[in-house]
């Protein structure tokens, strides 16, 4: 029984419909933060966002990447910024485990790959 609700749970948050409602204001805070940082107009240094496995869920559909679980307790996304030859890049690991953004070539994505492709979505409007 528990194998079929979080099929279904996994089914439906993979649903672009589904992963936009209530997603799209964290990936527009998200890649206002990206920016700020890449045009070092915010020195930021460490966000932390809270949410619920539906949203870890959300979340990453809306970025176009098809999680196959159901994110238990304590499960965390890790945004991380750096710069590598003048370029910026991004990498998302879940778990510690690094994933691969559709997109993108790399589990490192170039934060301008990355920007494009959000905006593409709609997601920055």
């Amino acid at each position: 029984m528990a194998q079929m609700i979080h099929g279904r749970l996994i089914t439906l948050y993979q649903s672009p419909a589904v992963a936009s409602y209530g997603s799209l204001e964290w990936v527009k805070t998200l890649t206002n933060y990206f920016h700020a940082v890449s045009q070092q107009t915010a020195s930021l240094k460490y966000i932390l966002l809270s949410g619920h496995e539906t949203t870890i869920m959300r979340l990453l559909s809306c970025y176009h990447y098809r999680l196959n679980i159901v994110p238990y307790y304590a499960r965390g996304l890790n945004f991380s910024l750096y710069r590598r030859a003048d370029k910026g890049y991004l990498r998302i690991p879940f778990n510690d485990q690094p994933i691969h953004l559709a997109g993108c070539q790399k589990c490192d994505c170039c934060l301008q790959e990355f920007k494009q492709r959000i905006a593409a979505n709609g997601a920055t409007r």
